[in-house]
This record gives C-alpha cells, sequence and structure tokens, in this order.
C-alpha cells in the first residue's frame, strides 16, 4: 500500500498491520520514508494494491497528471481512495486558475490560501480522465448515527475511489469471443492486436481467438465488401480474405512484432529513480489492506 502524504492518525495503524509493505510519501514531510513529487512518482509500474491520498489533489499543480502517476503504480484491479474538499456551494464544474497567486484570494476563492482549484460536481470525470475508473461511495449511508457523531462525519459524506481496470476485466469489455452482441455495434473493441496473437498460439483459448478472428474477418466482408473492386471477388473471395488480413496486419500487428519490448505501461522517465529490489516498495506481495475514512480515528 502506498499512502501519500500520510496522516500522522493512520501511520502507525497501517505500519502495524503490514510492516514493510505499507510506503509513504510527501514531497516536504520527513515522516515520510520516500521523498517524492506525485507528479512524477519514483516507482515501478503495477507496484501497490492500493493508495491512499486524502486532501491532496487540491494542493498540486496538475491534478490529472496525479492520478495518472497513481494509476501507473497501481496493480491491474488495485484501487486508490482520492478524498479532495467540497465547498459549498459546490459548482457544477471545477474551476481553477493559476494566475491567482495571492493567499488572501485563494483563500477567498479556493477555501484555502494553499488551494489551487475548487472541485465541482465534475470530480468523477476528472478521475476518469486520468484513466482510472471513478467510483462513488456513499460510506456514510451504512454507518450508525452514534458513529457518526462519535467521529463527526458528515450524513451526505461521499468516498471517491479510483479503480485500475484489471486485465480480467479488461479483456471481458474489449477482447472476449463470444460477445456478438457488442460485436457487430461496436466492432473496433474487438479488433486483435499483438499479445492476441500471442494468446492465440500458446493460451488455453486459442480455438475461441481463432472463431473470433474469422468473425471479424466475415464482418467487414458483410459491411465493407463494397469498398473492395470487383474483380477481388471472382476467385470465391480468396482476394478479399488476403487483402484484410495483410491491411490488418500491416497496421495493427507489424508495429508491436517490430516492437516486442514496448511495455503495456508507460515504464519511469530518467527522471524517475528505481528502487533497489531491497527496497519494500520493489516488492510485490499480495497485500490486502483494509481502509477506513481517516475521519473516523479523529475523536478516538
Amino acid at each position: 500500500m502506498l499512502h501519500v502524504a500520510p496522516e500522522v492518525c493512520f501511520m502507525k495503524r497501517f505500519e502495524k498491520q503490514h510492516g514493510a509493505r505499507y510506503i509513504t510519501t510527501d514531497i516536504e514531510s520527513p515522516l515520510a520514508k520516500v521523498k517524492a513529487d506525485i507528479h512524477q512518482l519514483p516507482f515501478a509500474d503495477n507496484t501497490f494494491d492500493a493508495v491512499l491520498c486524502n486532501h491532496v489533489l487540491e494542493h498540486v499543480a496538475d491534478d490529472i497528471q496525479a492520478m495518472r502517476e497513481i494509476k501507473r503504480v497501481l496493480k491491474p484491479g488495485g484501487w486508490a481512495i482520492l478524498q479532495v474538499p467540497f465547498f459549498s456551494p459546490v459548482p457544477e464544474t471545477t474551476f481553477e486558475d493559476n494566475t491567482i497567486t495571492d493567499k488572501r484570494e485563494r483563500e477567498k476563492i479556493f477555501g484555502q490560501d494553499d488551494h489551487v482549484r475548487k472541485y465541482g460536481q465534475d470530480y468523477a470525470s476528472r478521475i476518469n480522465a486520468s484513466g482510472l475508473v471513478a467510483e462513488k461511495n456513499n460510506f456514510a449511508q451504512t454507518l450508525s448515527k452514534e458513529i457518526i457523531a462519535r467521529a463527526s462525519i458528515m450524513e451526505n459524506e461521499v468516498l471517491y475511489i479510483g479503480k485500475k481496470q484489471s486485465r480480467e476485466s479488461y479483456s471481458a469489455n474489449h477482447i472476449a469471443p463470444g460477445r456478438l452482441g457488442n460485436f457487430f455495434t461496436l466492432p473496433i473493441l474487438f479488433l486483435p492486436g499483438p499479445k492476441d496473437v500471442l494468446v492465440l498460439f500458446t493460451g488455453s483459448r486459442g480455438i475461441l481467438e481463432l472463431v473470433r478472428y474469422a468473425l471479424l474477418i466475415g464482418y467487414f466482408y458483410f459491411n465493407y465488401h463494397w469498398l473492395v473492386p470487383r474483380y477481388y471477388f471472382s476467385k470465391k473471395y480468396s482476394q478479399l480474405v488476403l487483402l484484410t488480413a495483410g491491411m490488418y496486419f500491416l497496421i495493427v500487428m507489424l508495429p508491436g512484432i517490430i516492437s516486442p519490448s514496448t511495455p503495456a505501461f508507460p515504464a519511469p522517465t530518467s527522471t524517475q529513480r528505481e528502487l533497489p529490489p531491497a527496497h519494500p516498495a520493489a516488492r510485490t506481495p499480495e497485500a490486502r489492506v483494509w481502509i477506513c475514512n481517516h475521519s473516523l480515528f479523529k475523536n478516538q
């Protein structure tokens, strides 16, 4: 688990529960284990099961880039708690203006002198813009009135969670064979790529993948045959099949074959330092992290 700008009330609890699997980072705080800028985290791709980032994004220059970095370091299927403040009345769209530098003006407009934006009702769409999948969790509605009063939680408080799509989920939504309804309405989602070819020859779904390729060729024939000159149909459509396969090979598959080492997720840039294997953040254990809203611990 990665904890950005860690709250002191959380740190001891999580360190006790998860030991070396709990990593803290901050650009200023001496309490954090790793000093880093959230715009450019120094961790490898797919490192963490969970990221906790409470009331940080309203302070940073580019919140969407920060969330892209969080997505990068999350494992497929991982999630991040991304809480930000909302000031009433909450505007429809997020307001930000980097020309406002006076502290009094910032406090008046953004609610605090070190905030650089005022979040609106479009916050979930900003999470989605980073590549994470936004989810609103109305956890307060599941708590008793006693806990709400003791922890000073607003009854309408919403927990914003950003999830990184798992490989299985992506496959089910984009390249799963047999989903003919979506296949004929959104065929672009089913276009195979270089990785699919690897599955075709090495995976257990080889036959199903082969059927999907055949359906793809059939789809283009029934819908786009008019694009091909008539003489291509003179030899039992064999030229059409070869033309379709050849075009697809050149446009989609060839780049992946020429550069097979290109990673699925962007690697850290040269300005990002790689952690040594001995560092806890460089390990990838299966962490099972249970997160509560930090306000639950305020009065304890």
